[in-house]
């Protein structure tokens, strides 16, 4: 999740709540969860949370970490259409 997290400074995106969360989900997961697989799972605990910010969020992951090894679900995330 560090890397993703660093991605994401190095982007020079707010690190809110919200975007933590994408990180640890993706972090966290054992499949290759799409974009709107992520938006429900978060929905419950961030209401406010919009699927653009769940997009934007995965590319940004994408073209700064690179999704690298060990970072698969970042990948499949990103290039899964939903």
């Amino acid at each position: 999740m560090n890397r993703l997290i660093v991605g994401l400074k190095q982007a020079g995106l707010r690190l809110t709540p919200q975007r933590v969360a994408i990180c640890q989900v993706l972090a966290e997961s054992k499949d290759h969860p799409t974009a709107m697989m992520i938006y429900h799972q978060l929905l419950p605990q961030f209401p406010t949370l919009s699927l653009a910010t769940v997009y934007k969020t995965l590319h940004v992951l994408n073209r700064w970490t690179g999704a690298c090894a060990g970072d698969a679900a970042t990948a499949r995330s990103i290039s899964t259409p939903t």
